[in-house]
């Protein structure tokens, strides 16, 4: 074997800085490499959900990484060390990194879930993929767990589409409508927030505009029962009121009353309609 299978610094470098353990094992510290495959999920785990801490921690981490692999690297050249198995090591540990960093991804910072009802229609067909960041639930989930961890304040914003958990058969999507503060008037499914009514059609229309928080998106108000309500509602500081888009087929604050902060599962940062 000749001295170019040797492990050289600036490969050992860059492998180290984009992933520690690829950089470990590069230069044959095989056991250090798996060593640091866990550590560098755990704190990659804690820059997506508190990146004020887990991002530096993230990024010490990786300098370290590199400087050591390139170190070790130097090193293993002047002793003429040939690391063994090295191509097998490194297909191994990628393989490892990524299948278990798309499942940690997967439950614990994006879900993806299938709409089951027409109640957010037309925005949100029935059959529809969401994509919801679910990082709340996640935070909430390890404050529990390690009661130091503070539990994250959510301030979702009016017109935001967000899951939360309904309290009868699991999570439910609807729109944002009123946050802490708000005063809400709601009569055959049209509303009034603090004194402004945010569609502008008559009730000719069976498809109306609402404006929010900078979003413009249709609402349905005919077609069921749940046209005929009326509801007034001051909300407190931990209260969201949450309605549907399809106003007649939508089962809502209307029914259930405002949702409170701590059942908020997250927000909805993509929908997929077939």
């Amino acid at each position: 074997m000749t001295a170019a299978a040797c492990p050289r610094p600036l490969p050992a470098l860059l492998l180290g800085l984009a992933l520690p353990p690829l950089g470990l094992q590069y230069v044959g510290a095989n056991v250090l490499g798996y060593l640091c495959l866990p550590l560098l999920l755990v704190v990659g785990l804690l820059a997506l959900l508190w990146p004020n801490v887990g991002l530096p921690a993230l990024i010490a981490l990786s300098i370290v990484g590199g400087l050591g692999s390139a170190l070790l690297a130097s090193r293993a050249r002047l002793a003429g060390d040939r690391p063994r198995n090295r191509a097998g090591n490194l297909l191994v540990t990628a393989l490892v990194f990524a299948v278990v960093a798309w499942a940690g991804v997967r439950v614990l910072v994006l879900d993806v879930l299938r709409v089951p009802s027409v109640a957010m229609a037309p925005a949100v067909q029935s059959g529809s993929l969401l994509f919801a960041d679910v990082r709340p639930r996640t935070r909430a989930w390890l404050a529990e767990l390690w009661p130091a961890l503070k539990k994250p304040a959510l301030a979702p914003k009016p017109g935001e589409l967000w899951l939360f958990d309904s309290g009868r058969d699991g999570m439910w999507l609807k729109r944002v409508i009123g946050v802490p503060g708000d005063r809400l008037e709601v009569a055959r499914g049209r509303v009034r927030l603090n004194g402004v009514q945010l569609d502008s059609a008559d009730d000719k229309t069976p498809e109306h505009f609402e404006r929010l928080g900078g979003e413009r998106y249709r609402i349905l108000l005919t077609g069921g029962p749940l046209d005929h309500q009326t509801i007034e509602r001051q909300l407190t500081d931990d209260e969201f009121w949450m309605m549907g888009d399809n106003r007649a087929n939508s089962m809502d604050s209307r029914q259930l009353g405002p949702i409170r902060r701590d059942a908020l599962v997250g927000r909805v940062v993509g929908v997929l309609n077939f």
